[in-house]
């Protein structure tokens, strides 16, 4: 693997062990946008490019308007604590 892509593999392992720090199991566009500003900084440019890539290389799934979930299988791909899958309606989220 290139130097490049580990540096870029690492920077999205930050983003998404910030989101999992959360320990919720859905995310807003705005969670997503805080978690990426605490890694890579609050240029509006910087955000959309990182939110672009989680979306665009699939990290990210979208099972309704407005509400977005980590796809567990590209997680695990990243050696990261995988998310047990919760019910939108539960109010309080099981363990990893």
């Amino acid at each position: 693997m290139s130097e490049k892509l580990i540096k870029k593999t690492e920077q999205i392992k930050e983003i998404l062990r910030e989101l999992l720090s959360t320990k919720k199991g859905y995310y807003s566009r705005e969670d997503i946008e805080k978690a990426i500003m605490l890694c890579h900084g609050f240029d509006k440019r910087t955000i959309k490019t990182w939110f672009n890539a989680l979306w665009k290389l699939e990290y990210l799934t979208q099972p309704s308007p407005g509400m977005f979930h980590l796809n567990v299988t590209k997680i695990a791909e990243l050696e990261l604590p995988v998310p047990r899958q919760i019910d939108l309606k539960q109010k309080r989220l099981g363990e990893f």
